[in-house]
């Protein structure tokens, strides 16, 4: 027999006796009570996101920590000690029948998937029918219509209703709308739970293992060795290797392909350079292995067969097709009126391009130059094939000759054999702290990239 969630107070009394709110049974006023507590303590984000725009920065920032303390609340806290803030508040747990234990995890996170989409469905209804910003249905904004009459909401609406079409149209655009909403509250929720999950097993981590762990001579999880900086800077040495290769061959391509080209030729090389980009990381890691290692590192370095350097050379080539093509797309964006007017002032090709065109077009260059890096930064296959640091050992190290590891490689070598990571002391939960390493390492470059860009975008 299956068992169900009830309502439980933590002094033994049953919840029928406690007399919160007359006429309905405990179990059902607790939660109805301390779902709203709930609510009222997570609205102020979303109304903060809503008048800062979802669409910014900072909106979708506020969104994110409100989601996040939702999970934390009504799902984290409901699965470790039963109870959320506003049940906590009431004296009232949530636990199985059966067991007596607090709910389990998953089922914890289905009721809060089934009550979010629920409340999303009922915002989404609210929002297409009115027209309203999140914080002005909040807020209440609705005098303005009765303020400004019937003979003004009469016009209006014929006015509406003429120009959104035939009453099965709007339907169907509405239909559409929320369904595509939908999938973009979905994809933000996955988000959410994903890192949700990082920060959980890292903070399990963090709060077990010895801090002075975290910094000595090489990565060995197995063995109780945690050196997060072995990871670090090998990824720097593997990431600035990689720029050297991408950065100044991918600009010329994409300089090329926009400024000198003729049309012909662009048509062909454009599609080819973009095919190179969805080219295997294996094929590209074994390459690196089997080739670049002994004919380009050994031959002018004093290196073995695994090294950063050979990682770095492969990750590069790899990187080159997403650095061209993002960058001939910004420098094919630049208007040419300005390159007319560059020529009619005199100025040759090669000046037109470097005086005029690179620095309009600086900000799109800036972004293909972070994408590139955070496409470098989580390249895994390359990595743990070439660098030599496939094992359950990596030694620090900043010889980009000598083998190494990354932060992407350690994560792939140390899950490579599940069997042998669950149940060694804390190496299972070091993944999860990796990985937001990672995650907070990509998220800054991206930010930062935001706001550089935000501050140098000329509008044409």
């Amino acid at each position: 027999m299956t068992a169900t969630a009830t309502a439980h107070r933590p002094d033994g009394r049953s919840p029928a006796s406690s007399g919160i709110v007359a006429g309905f049974p405990a179990p059902v006023r607790g939660r109805i009570v301390g779902r709203l507590i709930d609510a009222v303590l997570a609205t102020p984000f979303y109304i903060a996101g809503s008048i800062a725009g979802f669409d910014s920065v900072a909106g979708a920032t506020i969104a994110a920590a409100g989601a996040a303390f939702v999970i934390w609340n009504q799902v984290w806290r409901v699965a470790r000690s039963g109870a959320s803030i506003g049940q906590s508040v009431l004296g009232i747990r949530l636990v199985d029948n059966a067991s007596g234990a607090p709910l389990p995890l998953w089922r914890c996170a289905v009721r809060e998937v089934v009550f979010l989409l629920l409340t999303v469905l009922t915002v989404v209804t609210l929002l297409r029918r009115d027209r309203r910003a999140l914080h002005d249905l909040i807020a209440g904004s609705f005098a303005s219509d009765a303020i400004a009459g019937d003979a003004l909401r009469s016009a209006r609406r014929v006015d509406d209703d003429t120009l959104r079409g035939l009453p099965g149209r709007r339907r169907r655009e509405s239909d559409i709308r929320a369904l595509f909403t939908g999938a973009a509250m979905l994809s933000l929720l996955i988000t959410a739970l994903i890192v949700f999950s990082l920060v959980a097993e890292a903070w399990t981590f963090v709060s077990n293992v010895e801090l002075g762990s975290l910094w000595g001579t090489q990565w060995a999880p197995r063995f109780g060795e945690y050196d997060i900086k072995t990871l670090i800077v090998g990824s720097l040495i593997v990431t600035a290797v990689a720029m050297v290769v991408a950065l100044p061959i991918g600009l010329g391509s994409a300089i090329y392909l926009s400024e000198y080209a003729r049309p012909r030729v662009r048509k062909v090389l454009k599609p080819v350079l973009e095919i190179l980009a969805g080219l295997p990381s294996v094929v590209v890691g074994f390459f690196a292995l089997r080739w670049i290692a002994p004919n380009v590192v050994q031959r002018f370095f004093d290196a073995g067969i695994f090294s950063l350097m050979a990682a770095g050379l492969g990750v590069g080539l790899l990187t080159i097709p997403l650095m061209a093509s993002i960058s001939e797309d910004a420098l094919t964006a630049v208007p040419r009126p300005l390159r007319e007017a560059s020529a009619g002032l005199g100025a040759r090709k090669k000046t037109t391009t470097s005086r005029v065109v690179l620095p309009a077009a600086v900000s799109g260059l800036v972004a293909a130059f972070i994408v590139t890096v955070s496409r470098a930064i989580g390249e895994t296959m390359v990595v743990f094939l070439a660098a030599g640091g496939g094992g359950n050992v990596a030694t620090f190290t900043a010889d980009p000759t000598e083998a190494g590891s990354t932060m992407t490689a350690a994560m792939a070598a140390q899950a490579s054999g599940t069997d042998a990571v669950v149940g060694e002391a804390l190496t299972f939960e070091s993944l999860f702290f990796v990985g937001l390493v990672l995650f907070l390492v990509t998220l800054g470059l991206n930010l930062l990239a935001d706001r550089f860009v935000r501050r140098v975008r000329q509008a044409y």
